[in-house]
């Protein structure tokens, strides 16, 4: 298996993949290629085999900042590459596909590797495969896509050149797997090849496991909690923070968030007296702590339909209360099916949404839906559900 980030913080991807290999590890010998940010040796990690790969520029960068060199250096070392990915493909993760073909022809030499599963973004897992793919054409190739590329392009002046690019990498593989917003809203990607493609719904989560530990917050407190990134142009939070200004006293918003728009970010919350708290990011098993103590969890959703937030299904799975923003005309389909959900649409009025939000904490604060329900709702999501598509695949050579 081919990813991005994967341990110790797994991208979105990376999580994707990294449950899709504990579905799989006891039916299948598998190894992982991932991005690293050190020249690592290959290391076990839950049981899983995995290789870490790295390009001479990603050390390179990784280097310069765990030097602390000044931002102008680092700033200035990147302009090369920026220029070169003017003509080139896949962008700066460029060097990573290289690295992760010399890596996978190391494995194929040692141990022959039957299938590839490529999974993206990064685009550089998929032609990491792609170009192993040429030299050893017995090799069976299942990729994966999450995060089109093509998609991330449109607006920039390379769109067709990405449209083009990602249809011949994909085009080449014996199975196209598509995410349900992708497959769904972005037909133009494989009209060319519709027999070998299809859909591979998330996988729902476990319910996080409440244990004794640390209180995160005031119990006297309706505790809201946000976590994941914000992003100026698909995922802005303003009209949430409007929102929450709106909030009685009672009640906290909680960002755990990273962002490019932190200074809108900070100032809203040194305008709320306390309604809106920034924390730092956290941990992966941390953050599914936090879950399990807050009383809502809140949602900001993107303005392309392509790209779902990573933290929908692990919501979801918490069965807690959810509020989900949502760009006109792009309602979350998936918490469409959560009764526990509020949406509000970015066109409402911070008025009327201010007051359906305060309604809906008033009449779901203490609530939570059983795994069972969840389970039910979700069926198509389940584990057996996952695994099954999956084995097919690997199975029809």
């Amino acid at each position: 298996m081919i990813v991005g980030m994967f341990y110790p913080q797994p991208s979105p991807t990376g999580k994707c993949a990294e449950a899709y290999v504990d579905l799989l590890k006891d039916q299948y010998d598998i190894s992982v290629i991932c991005v690293a940010d050190t020249d690592r040796k290959p290391y076990t990690y839950n049981g899983k085999n995995v290789f870490p790969a790295s390009g001479n520029y990603m050390l390179f960068q990784n280097w310069l900042k765990k030097s602390n060199a000044p931002q102008l250096i680092q700033n200035v070392a990147k302009v090369p590459v920026h220029i070169v990915n003017r003509f080139t493909q896949p962008n700066l993760l460029y060097s990573y596909a290289a690295a992760a073909e010399r890596q996978l022809r190391k494995i194929h030499k040692e141990n022959t590797v039957d299938v590839i599963f490529s999974v993206g973004a990064p685009m550089a897992a998929h032609v990491a495969a792609w170009r192993f793919r040429k030299k050893f054409p017995q090799v069976q190739w299942i990729n994966y896509t999450v995060d089109s590329y093509a998609a991330q392009n449109r607006n920039g002046p390379q769109a067709q050149r990405a449209l083009a690019f990602e249809k011949e990498i994909l085009g080449d593989s014996d199975w196209v797997l598509f995410s349900e917003e992708v497959y769904n809203n972005n037909q133009a990607l494989y009209a060319d090849y519709t027999e070998k493609c299809s859909a591979l719904p998330y996988l729902m989560p476990p319910t996080p496991i409440v244990e004794l530990q640390e209180s995160y917050f005031d119990s006297a407190k309706i505790n809201l909690v946000y976590a994941g990134r914000f992003y100026k142009t698909i995922r802005n939070p303003e009209y949430l923070l409007q929102l929450a200004m709106e909030m009685d006293d009672r009640c906290v918003l909680h960002l755990y968030c990273q962002s490019d728009c932190d200074g809108l970010i900070n100032d809203y919350v040194a305008r709320s007296r306390g309604k809106i708290v920034r924390h730092d990011p956290v941990s992966v098993d941390e953050i599914q702590r936090i879950y399990t103590q807050a009383d809502i969890l809140v949602s900001v959703g993107n303005n392309t339909p392509e790209f779902m937030p990573s933290k929908t299904f692990e919501y979801i799975a918490s069965g807690k209360p959810i509020i989900n923003v949502f760009y006109p005309g792009l309602k979350d389909a998936v918490l469409e099916q959560y009764p526990l959900a509020l949406q509000l649409e970015r066109d409402t009025s911070i008025q009327v949404g201010g007051e359906m939000l305060c309604n809906f904490i008033q009449n779901t604060q203490y609530k939570q839906l059983t795994r069972e329900r969840i389970d039910v709702i979700f069926h198509k999501h389940s584990a057996a559900n996952i695994k099954k598509i999956l084995v097919e695949r690997i199975r029809q050579r």
